[in-house]
C-alpha cells in the first residue's frame, strides 16, 4: 500500500505551486473526508493529503475499503486531498478536493470528487508517475487529446508560476466535462517532458535483455494535436482569467474568459476552465420527443434519448384517468416487440403485446414514424366484468428530433 501512497502522492505533481504563502500552525487540523462513490466495494481505499506549496504528504491511510469516509489529521496549510479506491475487477475510482483551507484545532468536512481513470491505464509505466492525465493517445472515434504544456501560461501581477496554473487548469477541465475521456470529448495527455523522458527510459529498460518478456510495455503514446494555454492577470484587486484551445500550429479554436475579484481567483479560474472544458465536450446525443393521439381519445407522450436501437419506453394518458406505459425492445435497426401495462385506479387493468417497425432515417434530425400493424391485443380487466380482449387497428406513433439534442 505504500506504492499506492507514493503514487497518490505525485499524482498531481506541483498542483498549484506557490498559490498561497504557507503558515506556520500551532495545532493541526482534522480532515473528516468523505469518499467518492464506488459501483462496487473497493478492495482498498488510499487517501492522502498533499501540501499545495510544498508538495509534502501530510498524512495518509490506507483502509480495506469497509466505510466510506475516514479521517485525516493535518497541519492547517493549504492543501488538496488525493483518493484511490482500487475494485475486484482491478480498474480503480479516484477522487480529489479543491484546494483546502484547514483551520488549526478544528475539523473540516471535504467531500472529494469522482474522477474516472483512464481507459488507457495499463499503459501507465511507472505507479510513482500516475497522474490525472493519460500517456496513452485514443483512438480515432474516441476522445480528442489534448495537451497543457507547463510552460504555456503567462502570468502578470501574481506570484504563480505557469506551471502551478496549467495544474489547477487540468483539474477543473476534468471537473468540466460532461464526457471525459468519452467519445466525442477530450482527455488530457501528458506533455511534462521531463515525465515523458522517465516514461520513455522505463519503456525502452522493459524492452531491453534486463526486461521480463511476460511484462514488456508498449509505447502508445501520440502527441496531442491541441493545446490549453492562457493567461492570468492582475492589478492587485482584480485578476482577469483567460484560456484559449489552440492547434498545433498555434491557431486559436476556442476562447474563454472571465474578471472578478482577486481573492476569488481560484473560484474564477474554475469557472472559466469549466466553461472550456464544456464547449470541448461532446456534442448531445440525438433524441427524440413525441406527443400525439393514440388510440381512442389517448395520448401518448415522452422522450428517448437513449436511441432507438436500444429499449426505451414511452408514456399514456386519456381523459378517462387511464395511463400507462409502453416498453419498446428493438430486435434489430428498423424492428421489434412492443409491451403495453396501464390502469385506471384499482379498478381497471390494460394489458397488450406486439411488433412494432421503424420508418425514417434514424439520424436524430429527420422525423421517425413508429408502425404498429393491426391485430395486436389488449386485454382489459375489471373488477365486476372481468377480462375482456378486442384486436387494436394499425397505429403510428411520429416521434419528432428535439432540435438541441438530449443532454450527455
Amino acid at each position: 500500500m505504500s506504492r499506492a501512497r507514493s503514487a497518490l502522492a505525485c499524482i498531481f505533481l506541483g498542483l498549484i505551486g506557490t498559490l498561497v504563502p504557507t503558515q506556520e500552525a500551532r495545532a493541526d487540523a482534522t480532515l473528516s473526508v468523505r469518499l467518492p462513490q464506488a459501483p462496487t466495494r473497493p478492495k482498498s481505499i488510499s487517501v492522502v493529503a498533499i501540501a499545495a506549496e510544498t508538495r509534502e504528504v501530510l498524512a495518509s491511510v490506507s483502509t480495506n475499503g469497509a466505510s466510506a469516509q475516514t479521517t485525516l489529521t493535518v497541519k492547517p496549510v493549504p492543501q488538496v486531498v488525493f483518493a484511490e479506491m482500487l475494485l475486484q475487477d482491478g480498474t480503480a475510482v479516484t477522487g480529489h478536493s479543491h484546494v483546502l483551507r484547514p483551520v488549526d484545532g478544528r475539523t473540516m468536512t471535504v467531500d472529494l470528487t469522482a474522477t474516472r481513470a483512464a481507459a488507457v491505464a495499463p499503459v501507465i509505466v511507472n505507479a510513482a508517475y500516475r497522474r490525472f492525465v493519460s500517456f496513452s493517445a485514443a483512438a480515432a472515434a474516441g476522445p480528442t487529446p489534448i495537451g497543457l504544456p507547463s510552460n504555456g501560461f503567462t502570468v502578470k501581477g501574481l506570484d504563480l508560476s505557469s506551471k502551478a496554473v496549467a495544474h489547477v487548469v487540468i483539474t477543473e477541465l476534468i471537473r468540466g466535462s460532461r464526457c471525459y475521456n468519452e467519445d466525442g470529448g477530450f482527455v488530457v495527455v501528458e506533455t511534462d517532458p521531463d515525465v515523458l523522458a522517465i516514461m520513455k527510459a522505463e519503456i525502452d529498460l522493459s524492452n531491453s535483455r534486463f526486461g521480463d518478456p511476460s511484462t514488456r510495455l508498449t509505447n502508445r503514446y501520440v502527441p496531442p494535436g491541441r493545446s490549453v494555454t492562457g493567461s492570468l492577470s492582475s492589478d492587485g484587486t482584480n485578476v482577469t482569467v483567460t484560456l484559449r484551445v489552440v492547434d498545433s500550429q498555434n491557431r486559436e479554436l476556442l476562447n474563454k474568459s472571465a474578471t472578478g475579484p482577486l481573492n476569488r481567483y481560484l473560484d474564477i479560474n474554475a469557472d472559466v476552465a469549466s466553461a472550456l472544458a464544456a464547449a470541448m465536450s461532446c456534442s448531445p446525443k440525438p433524441g427524440y420527443h413525441t406527443d400525439g393521439p393514440f388510440g381512442d381519445g389517448g395520448r401518448v407522450f415522452g422522450t428517448i434519448c437513449s436511441g432507438l436501437d436500444k429499449p426505451f419506453t414511452l408514456n399514456f394518458d386519456s381523459p378517462v384517468g387511464l395511463v400507462g406505459t409502453f416498453k419498446f425492445n428493438p430486435s434489430s435497426q428498423t424492428a421489434g416487440a412492443w409491451t403495453y401495462s396501464g390502469h385506471f385506479q384499482d379498478m381497471v387493468t390494460n394489458t397488450a403485446n406486439g411488433t412494432y417497425t421503424l420508418a425514417g432515417v434514424q439520424n436524430g434530425k429527420e422525423r421517425v414514424r413508429i408502425e404498429i400493424p393491426a391485430g395486436a391485443k389488449w386485454v382489459q380487466t375489471t373488477m365486476l366484468v372481468g377480462s375482456v380482449t378486442h384486436v387494436a387497428p394499425k397505429a403510428t406513433i411520429v416521434l419528432e428530433p428535439l432540435p438541441k439534442g438530449c443532454p450527455k
